[in-house]
């Protein structure tokens, strides 16, 4: 899993959490009488509040991983998260602190828009940025293939040259062979030669003073 699916799947993560204390705190929190179910269910929410927190620093260091391009934009969106954190945190210790009616914290059917519609941006943004990096994955992915293609190219005229090399050297190794067989066969000849005139000469000097 890249560092921008995984970034992904913690803000989705982040936002289930975030949505499951809201509707525990106006919906199940406000008004509730006190007792071991309020006191069961402060402790869920605490708890949630907590893994927001950890959810946060994951997203953090997710966001440090990603390219630099990308870094800025999850860092904004992280500041987005912390904040809606932080006020979910600060109405949990509202609501503890208040013996209000449950009517003062009925979810307000604009505001359940306003985050259906910011909801709808997110995913829109997480499908723009999947895509962006789909796009780079593939150009990386082509200039690589091109860069292969470049270097076996080269491979093959190296070889080509190789094979060449190796023919002229064969070619060279034969003509130093045969000029080398030429050479001792002009010393054998020039030795003949040699010894003939040495058998003549002898033969005249025999005719000259010993006859």
């Amino acid at each position: 899993m890249t560092s921008s699916e995984m970034f992904e799947t913690l803000e989705e993560e982040l936002q289930n959490l975030c949505d499951t204390i809201e509707s525990r705190i106006d919906n199940k929190l406000v008004g509730s009488p006190f007792g071991e179910s309020r006191k069961k269910l402060t402790s869920e929410i605490e708890r949630d509040l907590q893994e927001g927190q950890n959810l946060l620093r994951q997203l953090e260091s997710e966001a440090r991983l990603a390219p630099v391009p990308y870094r800025h934009e999850l860092t904004a969106k992280i500041s987005t998260h912390r904040q809606n954190v932080s006020k979910l945190n600060n109405r949990y210790h509202g609501v503890l602190g208040s013996f209000g009616d449950r009517k003062n914290y009925m979810p307000d059917p604009r505001r359940t828009v306003l985050e259906g519609q910011r909801a709808l941006e997110r995913t829109s943004d997480s499908i723009a940025r999947s895509t962006a990096v789909a796009i780079e994955t593939e150009q990386i992915g082509n200039e690589v293939i091109g860069e292969l293609g470049t270097q076996r190219e080269t491979l093959v005229r190296t070889k080509t040259r190789l094979v060449d090399t190796d023919v002229e050297i064969s070619r060279s190794r034969k003509i130093l062979r045969s000029m080398y067989i030429n050479m001792i066969y002009n010393k054998i000849i020039l030795l003949g030669i040699i010894v003939i005139e040495v058998l003549i000469l002898a033969i005249i000097i025999y005719w000259k003073w010993f006859r």
